[in-house]
């Protein structure tokens, strides 16, 4: 679903920035000062405190013909 979408964009979004943060572990370091970023109607906030990224919970159903129902 659209959860999945918006993390690969963090994940693209933190890869590329973190070649330009210094440290052991730029990655983190990276997603430590991304602060809030919008994705359209989801948005996430990293922090050095807060590392959940979005209170945003998907919840799948599975129909009678065992397809996914979002």
């Amino acid at each position: 679903g659209m959860e999945v979408f918006i993390n690969a964009l963090v994940l693209v979004d933190g890869l590329r920035n973190s070649a330009r943060v210094s440290g052991s572990t730029p990655f983190a370091n990276t997603l430590d000062t991304m602060s809030l970023k919008n994705y359209g109607p989801l948005s996430v906030h990293f922090t050095q405190n807060n590392r959940e990224g979005s209170s945003y919970v998907g919840i799948a159903i599975i129909n009678s013909r065992g397809r996914f129902v979002e």
